[in-house]
């Protein structure tokens, strides 16, 4: 068996993916790729463990992403299958591995089973709390859960996706939630990967002027990477909807 080949422009530095653990995602985001994909039919079933699947974690020197299409640390995903796939990837352990999630406060959980090069992110749309895209925990306490988590003695990548990107608010100081840059400020991420909506799904999308002002203050603090797909929302459009 063999690694799969990222078939999307999700983490274009990964090398490639694996997902041993599949079934329905908890979260069922609104905006999820993968019910248009054409392996949605592995991500219907209740969340479960393919054996198989591990043997597709192996090799050095790669840059490999575990769990690209579902969330394997959403609450509903049993913990053994999760301890299971940590252990295969310490069997080979000069590959870096990347996780992500919106619920980082399972990170903890299995934190001494992590690889020795890993990659931790977390997905943060916005910084509002109510939205109906998703079911997952809502972007603050996403955000505290992941800047509270201990440093660990080995090598350790913080990291923090806004994607799909959505309209976020500047709210007074000391509000909660605080503006979304404060967010991952906490968190002392080494770098922020941010991408649009790729899709038509209707999504709140934030205005050229408010994206360029999260991006500068973002680059006060780390490494932004901006994604190809965010070129249509950084061109301020006239009334009417041309463009300048």
């Amino acid at each position: 068996m063999t690694l799969n080949k990222p078939t999307s422009q999700m983490f274009p530095w990964v090398d490639k993916t694996v997902n041993p653990i599949r079934g329905r995602c908890p979260h069922q985001c609104s905006y999820c790729y993968v019910k248009d994909s054409r392996a949605k039919h592995l991500y219907q079933d209740e969340p479960h463990l393919v054996e198989s699947a591990l043997g597709a974690i192996r090799g050095k020197g790669k840059t490999v992403f575990i769990g690209s299409m579902i969330d394997m640390w959403a609450d509903d995903i049993h913990g053994g299958f999760i301890s299971k796939v940590l252990a295969r990837c310490q069997q080979f352990p000069n590959n870096t591995y990347v996780f992500l999630t919106k619920n980082p406060g399972r990170y903890n959980n299995f934190f001494f089973e992590l690889p020795p090069d890993t990659m931790l992110g977390i997905t943060l749309e916005t910084n509002e709390y109510e939205n109906d895209f998703s079911e997952a925990p809502d972007p603050a306490a996403r955000a505290w859960a992941f800047a509270g988590l201990p440093l660990p003695p080995y090598k350790l990548t913080k990291f923090v996706s806004i994607e799909p990107i959505m309209n976020f608010t500047y709210p007074p100081l000391g509000h909660i939630p605080p503006s979304l840059d404060d967010l991952i400020k906490d968190i002392k991420p080494t770098f922020v990967s941010i991408g649009a909506d790729s899709k038509d799904n209707k999504l709140p999308e934030p205005p050229a002027q408010k994206v360029s002002k999260l991006i500068e203050r973002l680059s006060e603090f780390t490494e932004v990477r901006i994604k190809p797909n965010m070129k249509r929302l950084m061109v301020e459009k006239k009334e009417g909807g041309g463009k300048r």
